[in-house]
């Protein structure tokens, strides 16, 4: 039984952080804390929203393009909906941008985050997305991921996982690392951890 149909997106990169992070919260309906990196990257959202109308598109590989901020996009077909926080939408191609306020290193979780929405965007304006990009207050220079076949079907992946995880309903192991636990807002629900 899904909660959500279609998937929301974020819970492809929730997932791959850790499955009982979508156990605790989807499943069993357990609100997390939420941590104080999440209200900076709120404002940090802001922030590039207005700073967006100013910046050069050329830094994206496009000389012209329309900007389509928090889009609400959904599929049937692929089972995920989600709001990129902004698509480049040009005449012949699309980006992806997804703004962090901190991301010292891409994981796994973010580029699924980002593919996901890549595929979104193309089903809805029917173009290709083959690169989108991560800009975080850290670096000013945009972090370019390509949009290759291995990480599309990654996302597909996952989500089967995610569905998969619903009809098992039960808790599902966790790979997470120590670091990654100690910050969980779940920690002490776990009982098996660190």
């Amino acid at each position: 039984m899904l909660f959500y149909e279609p998937l929301p997106v974020s819970l492809l990169r929730q997932y791959r952080y850790c499955p009982r992070v979508v156990y605790f919260r989807e499943l069993l309906g357990i609100p997390g804390d939420e941590p104080l990196w999440v209200s900076q990257g709120k404002q940090y959202h802001e922030k590039q929203r207005r700073l967006s109308s100013r910046r050069q598109l050329s830094r994206f590989g496009l000389t012209h393009a329309d900007m389509a901020f928090e889009k609400m996009l959904r599929s049937e077909s692929i089972g995920l909906q989600g709001r990129p926080d902004l698509v480049l939408v040009g005449s012949d191609e699309l980006v992806v941008v997804e703004f962090k306020a901190s991301l010292r290193k891409i994981k796994s979780g973010h580029k699924l985050q980002l593919a996901a929405y890549a595929m979104l965007a193309e089903l809805h304006w029917q173009r290709p997305c083959v690169r989108g990009y991560f800009l975080t207050e850290d670096d000013l220079k945009p972090k370019q991921i390509n949009m290759g076949s291995e990480l599309r079907d990654a996302v597909l992946e996952t989500r089967q996982r995610i569905e998969d995880l619903y009809a098992l309903q039960r808790m599902p192991d966790s790979s997470a690392s120590e670091s990654q636990c100690g910050h969980c807002e779940y920690l002490a629900r776990c009982n098996d951890r660190f």
